[in-house]
């Protein structure tokens, strides 16, 4: 039974981060028109959130607006989607029994960093689009972040199943 649990743990994180690596690979092959109109739309979704006023400025003040927005949200994207990909890595690295340790943690962040490299590296094939050693750097970052909550939440269920024996 438990080793069934385990696959089941095991392939489900592992779809998932596939799931995310396609959903990435997919956005970065946008062309630098349709990257923009699709953060631009996601501001316009939750500018009113933001800014109380936002129906009530000009045309062109909340186009402004929108464009003020639109590096952090896209690189706030690259962070938490990466911390979340590292997660889902991270969680099926961690069904094998070998793994459960630091070295498991460490494979998982390289996994991330990697695949974030080589989604730079993609993008510089894609018109209008171009290969950030800064966006490797926000990724590597967001992998960090998830891959230190993840071992921190391993610890904790760790030490509580030593109380419990």
């Amino acid at each position: 039974m438990r080793t069934n649990k385990i696959y089941i743990i095991r392939y489900t994180a592992f779809a998932f981060a596939l799931g995310i690596m396609t959903l990435i690979f997919v956005m970065s092959a946008q062309d630098a028109t349709r990257s923009s109109a699709a953060s631009g739309g996601f501001i316009r979704s939750i500018a009113p959130l933001i800014k109380s006023n936002f129906h009530q400025l000009s045309s062109p003040e909340q186009e402004g607006f929108i464009e003020s927005l639109q590096y952090i949200v896209r690189k706030a994207a690259h962070f938490n989607v990466y911390a979340l990909l590292a997660v889902l890595v991270a969680t099926g690295v961690f069904t094998f029994d070998r793994l459960k340790n630091v070295f498991g943690v460490v494979l998982s962040l390289f996994v991330c960093v990697l695949y974030s490299i080589s989604d730079e590296i993609h993008q510089s094939f894609v018109p209008g689009r171009s290969c950030e050693l800064r966006d490797v750097i926000i990724d590597t970052f967001g992998a960090l972040l998830g891959c230190s909550i993840f071992w921190g939440i391993s610890l904790l269920i760790k030490r509580k199943r030593a109380c419990r024996n």
